[in-house]
């Protein structure tokens, strides 16, 4: 204010000396301001301190030798002294500094700075952008509109392709708050179009195929997201608990030859020994004639006897029961014959006889043609042969010569008889329980009761039929073909074109399965066919199920985790398979979704997401009995849609809890009981011969050894 002060004080004096008018004059087109035009009051006690009035006003000297006494800071005005006084005019045009690194162009505007601000808009919805210190800052915005997200248009969830191989993956990366930096389909590259939609074809392997899918935009945001789908060359249909379909050569079942005979008959673990003991309790009424009338001439005379047979005893020494080129060789023979014969005549001069009749032995030969058809296994007798050896009279009564006939008649006549007798009745025996014997071990239809998962009470039965093909005799033993159909209501609310075949994974084997035929017994089953249980088990809706925090809470312990439940609903079946990259086999499990809720800590958190599972899994036979041995997880893929109480980062936590879930409960205990579940050949004798065995009397497949070949789950073991 001093400075206006002084100001006012020149322009006072200024106009004492030049009079009160003033005057205004134009030059080189800027307004010149003249020092006249400043007057004050006569008393100079009323001058008050106060600013100039008008716009812009510049401060203005008393006076001024050069122009440089006329600058006033402001780049945007020129100062000219002119006569000893500063006259002032605009600088437009000329560069500025308005001091806002945010500003653009500044340039002087009637004698002001003037600029344009920084364009930091990108003209997209999701982000709130402004200038800092010259420089454009973004910041996200939190609306769930404007999340990182990966959508997949191709193919479906859970979705089956079956013929060719190349399948197309199709989709969009959707990124509101810019173009996204990259997307990777199982860690490979794949070009992403400018409206961030893509398109590529990846060769599918037979199986579950699992893709993951990872983005990620210009702020470092990531987006994950995991489809899974089956792949096929070819699909098997649908059956049902009314209607099977039939998997031609899903089984075979090998006897060795020392299954049909293993030359000892003390215990019940071959069917030779089935056989002895139907032979050795043969009737004896029915083997040996009685009352038999016979009439010769004696010293001229004719007598005629009535022969009765009592007191008979034999053994049977062995029973040989031996596989051939498409036959069964039975053989056997009874020893220690004897019999006390009483020869009664009616005619006082023709005398009775009686005493003892005896055998070296009694022999019997036969082949059986053993084949298949109609889906039966049929045995018939193709030949029979008994031979009475070594026959010996020895009459304690009567007169000799009259009794000279009765040696030839027992080695001729008698002999006859006993061998026409063993020539019928061991066929009648032996022939029906051979064939009961083998379509039983070859069960033709039975209801199987599959266990429930561990947490849940109710299991599930499954409708078997098998259809014996083939059967193939030789002097290793015996092939049996089988076909085998699977079951169950359909009760799953998701629907599927076929159930998996697994082929030649895609040549990676084409070698052809044959059994070994070294074991004792060997019984083959097609993956196809574990697969077809496993397809029948999700039909039915057994995988949809509510696993309950006893089960799950002990697992996640040391995770702070209670009161967890799950709630399962696969999209895809479980699938058992060798087709791997290095042919080890593993359970697959695509797009199963999960839902959880739990408590952490003082927190209550919810779950619901899908995973894809590939975890080592090996058949295996300890005690007798099958079992699972599961290895590494091979991949895990979670496709997150809703994860609330969860401390953000706690993907390990998540990872963990399926885990503990899909391979602890479903696989490693669950699908264990399946295969367990899962019929092993038995014969019960108790029930098919009561009268040579008693109740409770079986011969069952006792498995040793468990190996995979060439899509076939090859089990070795014994009869027990």
């Amino acid at each position: 204010m001093l400075r206006y002060f002084f100001f006012a004080l020149c322009a006072l004096m200024m106009c004492v000396a030049c009079g009160t008018d003033s005057k205004t004059e134009q030059s080189d087109g800027n307004d010149i301001r003249s020092t006249e035009d400043l007057s004050a009051p006569a008393d100079l006690g009323g001058i008050e301190d106060s600013e100039p009035s008008g716009p812009d006003l510049p401060p203005q000297p008393t006076d001024c030798k050069l122009d440089v006494d006329c600058d006033d800071s402001n780049p945007c005005t020129k100062g000219s002294c002119d006569g000893g006084l500063c006259v002032y005019g605009d600088a437009d045009g000329e560069a500025c500094d308005d001091g806002d690194a945010c500003t653009l162009d500044d340039i002087c505007l009637a004698g002001s700075c003037s600029s344009v601000p920084i364009d930091c808009e990108d003209d997209l919805e999701c982000t709130i952008d402004t200038c800092v210190e010259g420089e454009c800052q973004t910041k996200l915005s939190d609306e769930l509109s404007c999340e990182l997200k990966i959508q997949i248009d191709t193919p479906k969830r859970a979705q089956t392709f079956h013929a060719g191989g190349a399948v197309e993956v199709v989709g969009k990366v959707i990124s509101p708050a810019g173009p996204a930096q990259f997307l990777k389909l199982n860690g490979d590259n794949v070009i992403v179009k400018a409206d961030g939609s893509f398109s590529t074809a990846i060769f599918a392997d037979p199986g579950v195929n699992i893709l993951e899918f990872n983005a990620r935009d210009s702020f470092d945001r990531n987006a994950k997201t995991v489809r899974s789908f089956l792949f096929a060359e070819e699909l098997y249909q649908v059956g049902n608990d009314k209607a099977v379909v039939y998997m031609a050569d899903a089984a075979r079942i090998f006897l060795r030859a020392d299954v049909w005979d293993d030359d000892n008959s003390g215990d019940v673990d071959d069917i030779a020994t089935v056989v002895y003991a139907i032979v050795n309790t043969l009737d004896v009424d029915e083997l040996i004639p009685s009352g038999i009338v016979f009439s010769t001439t004696v010293l001229g005379k004719t007598c005629t006897w009535t022969i009765d047979i009592s007191e008979v005893d034999f053994s049977l020494q062995t029973v040989d029961l031996d596989p051939a080129l498409g036959v069964l060789k039975l053989k056997g023979g009874f020893i220690n014959f004897e019999a006390w014969v009483d020869a009664v005549a009616p005619n006082l001069l023709c005398p009775d006889g009686h005493g003892w009749v005896t055998a070296e032995k009694i022999d019997f030969d036969a082949e059986l043609e053993v084949k298949v058809a109609n889906g039966s296994v049929i045995v018939e007798l193709g030949y029979i042969d008994v031979e009475v050896v070594g026959i010996d009279v020895d009459l304690e009564e009567g007169l000799a010569s009259y009794f000279g006939w009765v040696v030839g008649w027992f080695d001729g006549t008698f002999a006859s008889l006993i061998e026409e007798k063993l020539e019928t009745l061991l066929p009648e025996k032996v022939v029906p329980m051979l064939v009961s014997l083998l379509n039983e071990f070859l069960e033709k239809e039975q209801e199987i009761p599959m266990p429930p998962i561990p947490g849940t009470t109710s299991g599930l039965p499954l409708v078997l039929k098998t259809y014996p093909e083939d059967a193939d005799l030789s002097a290793a033993g015996t092939a049996f073909t089988v076909s085998v159909g699977i079951g169950s209501k359909k009760l799953v609310p998701h629907d599927a074109p076929g159930t998996f075949k697994r082929g030649d994974c895609k040549g990676q084997d084409t070698g052809q399965f044959y059994l070994p035929k070294s074991q004792k017994l060997e019984a083959a089953v097609s993956e196809d066919l574990v697969n077809q249980v496993l397809f029948q088990l999700w039909w039915g809706g057994h995988f949809t199920a509510s696993i309950t925090s006893d089960i799950l809470d002990p697992l996640l312990a040391d995770f702070d985790i209670t009161g967890l439940v799950v709630k399962l609903d696969p999209f895809l079946p479980p699938l058992y398979t060798s087709c791997t990259p290095t042919g080890a086999p593993e359970i697959q499990i695509g797009d199963i979704g999960v839902w959880a809720s739990f408590s952490m800590g003082s927190q209550n958190g919810e779950v619901e997401l899908f995973a894809s599972i590939k975890v080592g899994a090996e058949v295996q036979a300890a005690d007798g009995a099958l079992g699972l041995a599961v290895g590494e997880v091979r991949k895990l893929g979670l496709d997150v849609v809703v994860a609330e109480g969860m401390m953000e980062g706690n993907e390990e936590l998540l990872e963990q809890l399926l885990t503990e879930v899909l391979v602890n409960i479903l696989i490693e205990d669950y699908l264990a009981d399946v295969l367990a579940a899962y019929p092993i050949p038995v014969v019960n004798l108790g029930a098919l011969a009561p009268d040579y065995f008693p109740a409770g009397t079986v011969v069952k497949f006792k498995p040793t050894g468990a190996s995979s070949s060439h899509g076939f789950l090859l089990l070795t073991g014994e009869t027990d």
